[in-house]
């Protein structure tokens, strides 16, 4: 009876959402119902009326950090990412970009994840700069103007490069909807939940793919990305339902505890997160990642994230964002 009123509801609060691009919250619920009740068939049904109403842009190859991409050099990473749900790309951030970020937001000032508020996911009013000797959180967060303040990481979110790998992972014109920025650190567990590091499925969206940078080198003991390979494809008995998991439950549905992906300074990774992920709790040193993701639409999540621009855009990047429109509608100029 619940999935019959909810069908009822969620037909009108679509439409509505096509009309003035907001999704009602009620509807934001019956979407991260609809992708544990169906194991995703919502999704792909969804996805494959997205890709063919929207297209593609023409896209022979691409030119950036990546280096000058042919469509069959995107399609090996699509493939793989399609496999297993990830794929560690073979091309790393140039080190003085890494080492110029890293001191950038060294001196950057965040808000940090309020371990103290109960369950719920709630970042502190001031900012203040990380000092990987008095942690007091788990997670330190930047705004999305900040991100966009600083010119490396802008370059990375107008690269086309990966435009040109999330279109075709998506079938279609992708909308660059996140581009975030935050330190990780030790906190012996508290805020686990909320700071990303029990496992689970990333819902805001119907289909996207996310690119993980690594600005400095990561272990097993500073907070790896980790994911089970293959649970991209099904959610397996057991699992069926919207939140955290713990290690156990996932070892005992798996037999394993899944991939920990350890990477030197630069690492770029292709991750679909509606697979079983999380960052790994941190027992030492520290993690500074960046995060950009392209979606299929901005139907999910109510809170739709922009990134408003402090200064005009280089020639360059305004001619990206004018050939690529719907990627870059987000960004926000001056």
């Amino acid at each position: 009876m619940i999935d019959l009123l909810g069908i009822f509801y969620f037909i009108p609060a679509y439409i509505w959402f096509l009309l003035t691009n907001k999704t009602p919250n009620l509807a934001y619920i019956f979407h991260r119902r609809y992708f544990v009740r169906t194991r995703g068939g919502y999704n792909d049904f969804m996805s494959s009326l997205y890709a063919r109403m929207v297209g593609k842009y023409e896209i022979k190859t691409s030119s950036g950090i990546l280096g000058d991409m042919t469509h069959s050099d995107v399609m090996k990473i699509v493939d793989a990412v399609n496999k297993k749900g990830y794929h560690v790309l073979e091309q790393k951030l140039p080190a003085q970009l890494v080492k110029d970020v890293h001191a950038y937001f060294s001196k950057e000032p965040a808000k940090y994840l309020d371990v103290d508020n109960g369950e719920k996911v709630q970042y502190s009013k001031k900012k203040v700069q990380f000092d990987p000797n008095n942690v007091i959180s788990p997670r330190y967060q930047y705004e999305g103007a900040q991100v966009v303040a600083n010119d490396d990481l802008l370059n990375l979110v107008f690269d086309e490069n990966f435009n040109h790998i999330a279109q075709e992972y998506l079938s279609l014109k992708p909308i660059l909807d996140l581009a975030v920025i935050w330190w990780s650190a030790p906190a012996k567990g508290k805020g686990a939940n909320r700071a990303a590091q029990m496992y689970h499925h990333d819902q805001d969206r119907i289909k996207f793919l996310k690119f993980f940078f690594y600005f400095n080198d990561v272990g097993s003991t500073n907070g790896p990305h980790c994911y089970v390979p293959g649970s991209h494809t099904d959610i397996p008995k057991g699992l069926r339902r919207d939140g955290r998991f713990t290690d156990e439950e996932i070892e005992k549905i798996y037999g394993n505890r899944g991939d920990e992906i350890e990477g030197k300074a630069g690492s770029i990774i292709a991750v679909d997160t509606r697979g079983l992920h999380k960052g790994k709790q941190l027992t030492e040193g520290h993690r500074l990642l960046f995060q950009i993701q392209y979606s299929n639409s901005l139907f999910g999540q109510p809170n739709i994230p922009s990134y408003q621009l402090s200064k005009p855009l280089r020639p360059k990047l305004k001619a990206l964002k004018d050939k690529y429109q719907r990627v870059f509608s987000l960004i926000k100029e001056v």
